[in-house]
């Protein structure tokens, strides 16, 4: 009896153990899955406001330059309010390698820190600052 307690305390640990790493990996592909559309979209994004600008570049250009851009900006280090600056900054250097001005990549650098920085703190500032609690 006490060989069969120790076999099942044995394999439930082994168990458990294959258990928590299925949890594991598949908690973690799906952060993987969720940081991949957060970046598709955010590039996806960042070129239509390019489009929008008039600016005569291809899709299959476009998207591979706003990748590097978010890949060598992510790897500098900078604080919130500077965050603009560097990734405008990266862009108009990678995009002037290929012929595009600045103003068109600094205007979509700055919307897109607009749009996914500024408004929606101002939104959960306003949300934050306008609640009451009802116990008060």
């Amino acid at each position: 009896s006490l060989a069969t307690v120790g076999g099942y305390l044995f394999w439930r640990r082994r168990i458990s153990g294959k258990l928590q790493q299925w949890k594991m990996s598949t908690s973690g592909f799906r952060i993987l899955g969720l940081s991949m559309g957060r970046y598709l979209c955010f590039s996806l994004m960042f070129a239509l406001l390019i489009d929008l600008q008039g600016v005569e570049l291809s899709w299959t250009l476009s998207i591979p330059l706003i990748w590097v851009t978010y890949l060598l900006s992510s790897v500098i280090p900078s604080f919130l309010l500077l965050d603009v600056a560097i990734k405008g900054g990266v862009a108009v250097w990678l995009f002037s390698l290929v012929g595009i001005s600045a103003w068109p990549v600094i205007c979509a650098a700055s919307l897109m820190w607009l749009f996914n920085m500024i408004f929606p703190a101002l939104i959960g500032a306003w949300f934050s600052l306008s609640y009451r609690p009802s116990y008060l």
